[in-house]
């Protein structure tokens, strides 16, 4: 059938829907600047939001670089005594296997053995300025605060424990995430060791695994509890310390110094 034929009464009429899409596109024709001075602050609101993000991510991303550069200094610092120590290592390895006669001798030589082992410590003076220096300049982000606590543990290896605890206590007050705070707490509780506060040192300790740290920490806080009561002669309860890093934390990096200890506990 050819248009000619249709009757207009028969043609569809629109429907409420497009009659209001109708209205409204003529509203909006009418209203234009009214709806631009509406739209207009939205869209500036989520360009901003968008722009904080981006330029947040690059800032953080900027730190990680920083940091990752600082790790690097400290990596080499590392590696410039890791002949030395595989060396003795292995010297003491081959000792162990074929030592014989006196056990008292053979103690006498694993005693001499440690102590050049424990004298073989890299230089860390170069890492731990710039550690310094970015964890002051960034002490109210997390960056800043794993800066300061690979400080603080360089100063615990030197044995410079006052300007370790000067590192430590902003980050224990301000470090707002439980890793921060658990790794300030094991730190924390190594000073008060070698000041001779060990009951201070194991409420530390034990504040630091009620936290539910992540494994390696655990281990670590572990250790160091156990050390601790092996020395206060309490030497079932270092070997629960010791047992326990055993056989809950066996992936750690501590299993093997829990071995080690483990066979000194008489």
């Amino acid at each position: 059938m050819s248009d000619k034929h249709l009757n207009p009464n028969e043609l569809k009429k629109p429907d409420a829907f497009q009659v209001q899409g109708f209205k409204t596109l003529s509203w909006m024709e009418r209203n234009i600047k009214l709806l631009g001075l509406c739209i207009a602050p939205v869209v500036l609101l989520v360009c901003a939001f968008y722009a904080w993000n981006y330029f947040s991510e690059r800032s953080a991303q900027k730190l990680r670089d920083e940091l990752s550069s600082i790790d690097m200094i400290y990596q080499q610092e590392e590696e410039a005594v890791s002949k030395p120590r595989e060396a003795l290592q292995k010297e003491m390895q081959d000792f162990m296997k074929g030592a014989k006669g006196d056990q008292k001798l053979v103690d006498v030589k694993m005693k001499e053995l440690q102590e050049k082992m424990a004298l073989i410590k890299a230089d860390h003076s170069g890492s731990l300025t710039k550690y310094e220096a970015f964890s002051q300049q960034n002490m109210n982000k997390p960056a800043g605060w794993r800066a300061g606590m690979e400080a603080a543990n360089i100063l615990v290896e030197r044995n410079e424990y006052a300007k370790a605890v000067e590192i430590l206590k902003p980050i224990m007050e301000k470090a707002q995430l439980p890793l921060y705070q658990t790794q300030g707490r094991i730190y924390y509780a190594a000073l008060l060791e070698e000041t001779g506060k060990k009951d201070e040192a194991l409420i530390e300790l034990d504040k630091a695994l009620a936290s539910k740290p992540n494994e390696e920490l655990a281990a670590n806080a572990l250790m160091a509890k156990g050390r601790i009561l092996q020395e206060s002669g309490k030497k079932e309860e270092a070997l629960k310390a010791f047992d326990e890093v055993l056989s809950k934390y066996a992936e750690s990096s501590e299993v093997e110094k829990a071995k080690v200890a483990r066979s000194f506990v008489q």
